[in-house]
C-alpha cells in the first residue's frame, strides 16, 4: 500500500472507541463554545461552529476508517485524498515563492483555485485585476480582507465567494481557510446557495473557526490530520480539512445507500 494510505491505516479501533467514549454526550450542532445546549432551546439554523463539532469530525472520520469500509468507497475516498494533498502542496508552493503577486499570478491562481470546483470560471474580472492584486498582496503581507475587498474579491472571480475564497486561502493559508458547500453542510447542514455566498457567513465562520483552533485540545486534532498528511498544514486549514473529509465520506456513504440501478452496472442511482 502507497505512503499515504498507509498513514490511514494506522489509525486504530481501540483509539477510535476512546475517542467515542471521550465525545459522548457532545452532541454535534448542539452546543456553543461555552457548552450552552442550543438543541433544547429549539435553534437548528446557522449554528455557530464549535469544538465538539470538529471532535465529534474527527470520530466520524476514524470510524470510517476502523469498520474497514467497502472497498470502492475505500478506493474512492484514498483517491480524492491524494489528489488533494498533492494538489494542495502544489498551490501553496506557486504563492509562497512569489514575494510580490503579480496580474498573471492572479489570473494563474483564480482558474487554479477553479481547478478544485465543479464548475469553470466563466465570469474572470480583468476589469478589477488592479485592485484584486492589491487586496491579494496585502493578504499575502498578513492583513485580512475587510467587507469591501472582499465583494471585490467575490465579483471578479466569477461572482463567487467560494472561489475567492480558495485563492485567499492558497495565498495567505495562516490566516484565511477555504469556504465551500461542503464546509457550510458540516456546520450548518444544507444552506441555500445564497446563504454561502454571503460576506456574513464568510466572516462569522472565521470568527468561530479561530475560536475553535485556539481551544485546549484542538492541538492533537491538529497533530493527527499534520500526521495522515504527510505535511504541516496551518491550524486553520487542518481543521477545515477534516470537515471537508468527514463530508467526503458522508457523501460517499449516501451514494453508497441509494438504490441500485442495473442498466448503469449496478451503481447508484442519480450518478
Amino acid at each position: 500500500m502507497d505512503t499515504d494510505g498507509h498513514r490511514w491505516t494506522q489509525m486504530h479501533t481501540d483509539e477510535f472507541e476512546a475517542r467515542r467514549h471521550e465525545g459522548e454526550g457532545k452532541g454535534r450542532r448542539s452546543l456553543t463554545a461555552d457548552g450552552t445546549d442550543l438543541t433544547a432551546t429549539g435553534y437548528n439554523e446557522m449554528m455557530p461552529l464549535n469544538f465538539a463539532m470538529i471532535h465529534d469530525g474527527h470520530a466520524d472520520i476514524m470510524r470510517f476508517l476502523a469498520v474497514n469500509p467497502a472497498p470502492v468507497e475505500r478506493q474512492r475516498f484514498d483517491g480524492i485524498f491524494r489528489a488533494t494533498n498533492h494538489s494542495y502542496g502544489a498551490f501553496l508552493r506557486f504563492f509562497s515563492e512569489k514575494s510580490i503577486l503579480s496580474e498573471d499570478d492572479v489570473t494563474v491562481g483564480a482558474h487554479m483555485a477553479y481547478g478544485w470546483m465543479p464548475t469553470a470560471i466563466n465570469r474572470f474580472g480583468i476589469d478589477d485585476l488592479p485592485a484584486l492584486v492589491r487586496i491579494l498582496n496585502d493578504v499575502k503581507r498578513g492583513h485580512f480582507p475587510p467587507r469591501e475587498d472582499l465583494a471585490t474579491l467575490k465579483r471578479g472571480i466569477n461572482n463567487s465567494l467560494v472561489g475567492a475564497s480558495k485563492l485567499l486561502h492558497f495565498v495567505a493559508p495562516t490566516n484565511i481557510a477555504i469556504w465551500d458547500r461542503r464546509i457550510a453542510r458540516f456546520i450548518h447542514g444544507n444552506l441555500a446557495e445564497r446563504e454561502v455566498e454571503t460576506i456574513q457567513a464568510f466572516l462569522d465562520y472565521h470568527r468561530d473557526l479561530n475560536l475553535v483552533v485556539r481551544h485546549p485540545d484542538f492541538g492533537r486534532i491538529g497533530d493527527w490530520m499534520n500526521h495522515i498528511v504527510g505535511y504541516q498544514v496551518s491550524n486553520l486549514r487542518a481543521c477545515e480539512y477534516l470537515m471537508y473529509l468527514e463530508q467526503v465520506i458522508r457523501s460517499l456513504q449516501e451514494r453508497a445507500d441509494r438504490p441500485r440501478d442495473p442498466r448503469r452496472g449496478g451503481e447508484p442511482e442519480g450518478r
